[in-house]
C-alpha cells in the first residue's frame, strides 16, 4: 500500500507504535485506580491489628488486571 506522506510523519508514526500499547496501559491502569469502592463503616471505626501481607492490601481483582494489562503489553 502507497501513501504519500512526508518522512517526518512516518518517522513519529512509526516511533509511536512502541509506545503507545504501553501509554493505553498506564492510562487504563490509572483509569481502574481511579473507581475505588467507598470503605464500609466496620472498617474505619478502629485499626486493625492482625499482620498484614502484600495480599491484604490488594484484592485477587486488581492483580488479575494488573497481570492482564501486563500480559497484553508482553504480548504486543
Amino acid at each position: 500500500m502507497w501513501i504519500d506522506a512526508p518522512r517526518k510523519t512516518w518517522s513519529a508514526i512509526f516511533d509511536a507504535r512502541f509506545a503507545l500499547p504501553l501509554v493505553l496501559g498506564l492510562l487504563i491502569l490509572i483509569l481502574l485506580s481511579v473507581a475505588r469502592p467507598s470503605p464500609s463503616p466496620a472498617a474505619a471505626s478502629g485499626a486493625l491489628l492482625a499482620p498484614r501481607s502484600w495480599r491484604s492490601f490488594l484484592s485477587s481483582w486488581w492483580i488479575g488486571a494488573f497481570l492482564a494489562v501486563l500480559g497484553l503489553i508482553v504480548a504486543l
